[in-house]
């Protein structure tokens, strides 16, 4: 039987908030900010597509990442790399101070198990 190995998760959710700073994603003492808001249903997605609960699933080794801080003091968009054994890598992206995008591509080899 054919399967796919998968190599490359992306995920990617984020909407624009057009200046509202009175939004409560712009809550700093709520802990607002894009990661809390839509960045925590990326990587569960990620997390997920990658068997998190598959007893073989292996943890990120390295993390990248990079993100703006806006006037409330919370992050409008965050991005992070997270490369795993070097034969797996996963990126995330969230954001609400951006277009609006829900996209979640991922790729990987057809292999036989």
């Amino acid at each position: 039987m054919e399967q796919w190995r998968v190599r490359i998760i992306e995920a990617q959710f984020t909407f624009n908030l057009q200046g509202n700073q009175t939004a409560h994603a712009h809550d700093q003492p709520i802990r607002g900010g894009g990661i809390m808001d839509v960045g925590c249903y990326c990587l569960s997605g990620v997390r997920a597509v990658a068997g998190a609960a598959r007893e073989d699933f292996e943890e990120p080794t390295e993390l990248q990442g990079s993100g703006h801080i806006g006037a409330t003091g919370v992050d409008e968009w965050a991005c992070a790399t997270f490369e795993v054994s070097r034969r797996h890598r996963r990126n995330i992206c969230c954001g609400m101070q951006v277009g609006h995008t829900v996209n979640w591509p991922f790729t990987g080899r057809r292999v036989a198990w």
